[in-house]
């Protein structure tokens, strides 16, 4: 499947952020490369583009097509409002963090599907125990796919995203504005 790129017009049937040339530049701007086959390298794009859009719930801002009714947005992005660094973002922009960690996720696939992970029947829901007066019970976060934690390209991929989330916001150069998911 061809790459088809969002570059914040809300395009039709996207499935990437970047063109696989720029993904390759990224990619080695990080001392990592994509796939040598081209077909191979936009599929591993493909797949992070749609992993990206798993993590919804925690961007700033709106989707823009929930915000005008447009059918033709398949990503999580453009959005609107969103603060990178306390500084206001056009409505139609796609920042670079979400190139970078689209890039490196693609690269993180390589090693093991990012989407649909194997968990492992003994990991069960909860993340770390402890008891009384050590510590708390963490329960994982919808899923946690099998390996992520040693996966440390997928670990730095979300790491490239914090600056898109709501939790940038608080406390931030914005005022510590929260910003809602939802229907303007």
């Amino acid at each position: 499947m061809p790459l088809i790129i969002e570059n914040g017009t809300q395009v039709e049937n996207a499935n990437s952020y970047t063109d696989l040339a720029n993904a390759r530049l990224v990619a080695a701007n990080y001392g990592i490369t994509l796939d040598a086959d081209d077909t191979t390298a936009e599929n591993n794009l493909i797949i992070a583009y749609n992993w990206l859009n798993t993590l919804e719930e925690e961007y700033q801002g709106v989707r823009l097509s929930d915000q005008d009714t447009s059918t033709s947005q398949t990503g999580v992005w453009p959005r609107s409002p969103v603060y990178i660094r306390g500084n206001l973002q056009g409505n139609n922009t796609i920042p670079d963090e979400l190139i970078r960690s689209q890039v490196v996720a693609s690269h993180a696939n390589e090693s093991g599907s990012i989407l649909i992970p194997i968990i492992p029947s003994t990991s069960g829901s909860i993340k770390r125990e402890t008891l009384d007066g050590v510590g708390t019970l963490e329960y994982f976060k919808g899923y946690t796919p099998s390996g992520e934690d040693a996966n440390s390209a997928l670990n730095f991929a979300k790491s490239l995203l914090e600056p898109l989330l709501e939790s940038a916001l608080n406390g931030g150069a914005s005022g510590g504005l929260k910003v809602n998911k939802g229907y303007s």
